[in-house]
């Protein structure tokens, strides 16, 4: 039996945790007194995104009854509410959503459009009462009347992918005209050309971001240009980056350059740009790698430091002083803004991934682009025993700037924080500085 879709206006969502049971849900049903009967939902956030985000949220819900249950997609348009990561489980504090349109629907998406299925609102009763676990909760008692956790390992079905391709592509789109940073005649720019590699047997073009998996993504290329069935990680580290045998699109002419880009499947990765900052000077000078260890530490110490022959290594606030003083444009790769790298706003790019979600990202993009069944991109807990940046690395690091270097930051980065939709402000508000 499927449901027909309802929808309601102006409510709100008082959201505990991750995870919140939702019990006296009416879909259009009646029971023998007339009333709506009983039921419940339980649900887990799909989204690929931190949420709540400017549009809605899909949501994978099970409706449990006493005879039967089934499967539905909501999603929730979101009004007003401020931008939240996703909290966990252990999160005490209450997140506010406004919503202006729910929708429940066990069919397909296309059903969403169709107001013959909608329900009167007079039939509809929704409220959101006991937070997973639930202290009232008698030992023994079936958990599916209370709510639980669904399982975040499982993949994300394509369709709430697509979803969030959408979401992506529409906040990118908007930051980009509002910012004047869409030139309809704009000429590719070689220094974007450069970041740019080709595969031609799948069409398949990916815009290099340093410090967003890119390593891995050009080993991947060069096992599809040379039909090679051995796994990503198999492909020598140093190797991938002075092999002659992936071709970037700025070896080839302008007018082909053209024709690649429009007929070609187009992919970019992004990645926080404070956890990205935090990477590049971790990789490139905490760990001493040989060209950076050496001429740029020194080119730093000599501008931050009186002892210029100081052996000490470079610290992340000198770290940070020295990008500050050098114009975006001018800026090493592996720390300058990704919008510059990729120009997302000229070149429009089919799939935008994020390192947030790397592996669900790069598993579609794989099946998208019609690479072998079994080459996956590979699983860094699987593949490397460094620690890698995560947001409590780069918190202990931005923990060590004043509020001026902070605010700084910022604006240096602040259209890969608007284009890519990373909540700059929220995650600021966790970074205490050394003037609080």
């Amino acid at each position: 039996m499927s449901p027909p879709v309802t929808k309601f206006a102006s409510q709100t969502l008082l959201l505990k945790g991750i995870c919140m049971w939702a019990k006296n849900l009416c879909l259009g049903q009646t029971s023998s007194t007339g009333l709506p009967p009983k039921c419940g939902i339980r649900y887990q956030h799909t989204a690929a995104e931190p949420w709540p985000i400017c549009d809605s949220v899909p949501m994978r819900v099970e409706l449990l009854g006493s005879t039967e249950r089934e499967y539905f997609q909501v999603a929730a348009r979101l009004r007003g509410g401020a931008k939240n990561t996703a909290p966990s489980l252990g999160f005490a504090a209450l997140l506010v959503a406004k919503v202006d349109q729910f929708v429940l629907t066990a069919l397909t998406l296309d059903m969403l459009a169709d107001k013959d299925l909608e329900s009167p609102l007079d039939l509809l009763l929704f409220s959101l009462t006991v937070p997973w676990p639930s202290p009232g909760r008698r030992e023994g008692e079936d958990l599916r009347l209370w709510g639980y956790l669904l399982s975040t390992d499982e993949p994300i079905p394509k369709e709430d992918w697509l979803m969030s391709q959408v979401y992506r592509r529409d906040i990118l789109n908007s930051t980009c005209l509002m910012n004047n940073l869409s030139h309809s005649q704009s000429k590719l720019k070689h220094n974007v050309a450069r970041q740019i590699f080709v595969e031609h047997n799948h069409k398949f073009i990916y815009c290099e971001v340093p410090k967003v998996g890119c390593s891995n993504w050009k080993k991947i290329i060069l096992l599809l240009t040379m039909n090679l069935s051995r796994k990503a990680n198999e492909v020598q580290q140093d190797f991938i980056h002075r092999t002659p045998l992936i071709k970037r699109l700025s070896s080839y002419p302008s007018d082909y350059q053209d024709k690649l880009l429009t007929s070609y499947t187009k992919v970019m990765f992004t990645r926080d740009p404070l956890e990205r900052l935090v990477s590049a000077y971790r990789d490139k000078l905490l760990h001493s790698e040989p060209y950076y260890s050496i001429t740029v530490a020194n080119e730093i110490k000599a501008m931050c430091r009186k002892n210029k022959n100081s052996t000490e290594k470079v610290t992340f606030q000198e770290f940070v002083n020295f990008i500050l003083t050098k114009k975006q444009e001018h800026l090493d790769i592996h720390w300058q803004p990704m919008f510059l790298l990729c120009d997302p706003c000229n070149i429009h790019y089919d799939i935008l991934g994020k390192f947030e979600t790397l592996e669900q990202d790069s598993e579609h993009v794989l099946r998208n682009i019609g690479a072998p069944e079994d080459l996956h991109y590979p699983n860094f807990r699987t593949h490397s025993s460094e620690k890698r940046t995560s947001g409590d690395i780069t918190l202990e690091y931005l923990r060590k700037l004043s509020s001026e270097q902070i605010e700084k930051i910022k604006k240096l980065y602040q259209m890969d924080f608007a284009l890519f939709n990373y909540p700059y402000d929220l995650k600021m508000n966790l970074y205490k500085t050394d003037t609080v």
